[in-house]
């Protein structure tokens, strides 16, 4: 009997090591393995751009396209489709839901119908019986239930006292609000001198550069033809661009044309991300000592716990 036992708790043993031995490869394929991407925009007469993104190959892929027919996707999972553009209501749904629309039209007619015949019966009744004057009176007039009618003085009154508290209110309230701004900044601008947050700015700064590497491309080429419409804004466009220069200055060919608006040429991208690399990045910004204090301190002030 106690090596029977000993036997099913073995077996429950290794099916329990064998699990976690599965999530953590899954784990690891998932941090280590890259996801791929690829993508190309083309535009002349007309646009077109197309991406695709997929974790080990036929695992998950998906595919998106724009065309002058529209835009399209798919999301693929082991070969089967998880996602894609078409459209999620049918012909014979979309049926159903007018029919149920007018059922519902029509019961709510016959409600009103019904709610009319009621009344008019009601007042046939009234009349058939031949109430009294004092009756009728009692039955019909409520004056006693009316609001007393104002004068015009009173209401002039009544408005310009209601204007001029609304405005004293509103007033208080801005002053309130301004000086609790006023205090607010103050405590901001402390905040941003205070050392560690000058170290975690050093941090985060550091952290983003890591992570914008990481996503540069590992592939881009293409050849444009850009026009802001005037020489000016074509000088100060092109200016904004060359901020990204590091990144296609040898790989994408800038042709300026300084004489009309126009942006024809293409773009082709290819690169991979490993989930693994982002994850330490960013673990690597948020657990600092500073970040966490200064992660804290921004709450205080602005009213967090």
């Amino acid at each position: 009997m106690v090596h029977v036992l000993l036997l099913i708790l073995k077996i429950l043993l290794m099916t329990v090591l064998v699990l976690l031995g599965l999530v953590l490869l899954l784990l690891l394929l998932v941090l280590l393995v890259p996801v791929r991407y690829r993508a190309y925009a083309e535009k002349h007469d007309l646009l077109l751009a197309k991406l695709k993104v997929s974790f080990m190959g036929f695992v998950l892929c998906l595919k998106a396209i724009y065309d002058e027919k529209g835009f399209h996707y798919k999301l693929k999972l082991f070969g089967g489709t998880l996602l894609a553009s078409e459209d999620s209501i049918t012909d014979g749904e979309a049926g159903n839901n007018i029919k149920a629309w007018k059922l519902e039209s029509k019961k709510e007619n016959e409600k009103e119908e019904e709610k009319d015949i009621i009344d008019k019966t009601f007042e046939e009744h009234i009349d058939a019986e031949g109430l009294e004057q004092e009756d009728e009176a009692f039955l019909f007039h409520q004056s006693d239930f009316e609001e007393e009618k104002t004068g015009i003085r009173k209401k002039i009154g009544m408005f310009l006292d209601n204007t001029v508290s609304g405005i004293k209110n509103k007033v208080c309230g801005l002053i309130h609000k301004f000086r609790m701004l006023k205090a607010k900044v103050e405590e901001y601008k402390r905040f941003l001198r205070h050392n560690e947050t000058k170290e975690t700015l050093k941090s985060v700064k550091k952290g983003v550069l890591k992570i914008l590497k990481h996503l540069k491309p590992t592939q881009i080429k293409g050849e444009l033809l850009y026009g802001a419409g005037n020489p000016a804004s074509t000088g100060k466009q092109l200016g904004y661009m060359s901020i990204a220069l590091p990144f296609y200055y040898d790989k994408v060919d800038i042709t300026p044309d300084f004489s009309k608006k126009v942006l024809e040429g293409y773009i082709s991208v290819k690169g991979r991300v490993r989930l693994g690399s982002l994850a330490v990045y960013l673990l690597q910004m948020i657990l600092n000592k500073n970040t966490m204090a200064t992660i804290k301190r921004f709450k205080k002030i602005s009213g967090g716990k």
